[in-house]
């Protein structure tokens, strides 16, 4: 059973250090801690930050990061425009918590005010609620989506 808890974090980028793909520098931002999709590929938990005690716990102790969009305005502030912002690097920002809490469009629209770049990973459809900030930000900036596509094993083959 999943369990949902609103948390207040510090702050909300986290700088990530290879800056080889041509934008000024490339910050990572996740919107909730854990992931409810539970994906047998999740690289999260081989890495040597495990957000829980137990691993397993991330699957199913969603926390919702509720100040991420206020975090993300002050810390916006301080880089430069052309950085990069990757949504989703430990976490699908569009997992089923995002219809409750909407932590991922509060940061879009953040985004989109400051013209920042932006990189959104996700396995989800629920992306094409936000279709229209999305535009926005498209237009006025940079905006890849990565999406992770599961097949059955028999597909894997061809």
């Amino acid at each position: 059973m999943i369990k949902y808890e609103i948390i207040q974090v510090q702050n909300i980028l986290n700088r990530h250090e290879d800056n080889s793909d041509g934008f000024s520098a490339v910050y990572t931002l996740n919107p909730y801690k854990g992931c409810e999709h539970a994906c047998q590929y999740c690289y999260v938990l081989s890495e040597k930050y495990v957000p829980y005690k137990k691993k397993e716990e991330f699957f199913y102790k969603i926390q919702s990061k509720t100040n991420a969009a206020f975090l993300l305005n002050e810390s916006l502030k301080k880089i430069p425009q052309d950085a990069l912002i990757m949504i989703g690097s430990a976490c699908d920002p569009y997992q089923p918590a995002e219809e409750k809490y909407k932590n991922t469009r509060s940061i879009l629209e953040v985004l989109y005010r400051y013209k920042n770049p932006v990189h959104i990973m996700t396995k989800s459809d629920l992306i094409l609620r936000d279709m229209d900030i999305l535009s926005k930000i498209s237009s006025a900036s940079f905006l890849a989506v990565s999406f992770s596509i599961t097949s059955p094993d028999e597909l894997s083959e061809i």
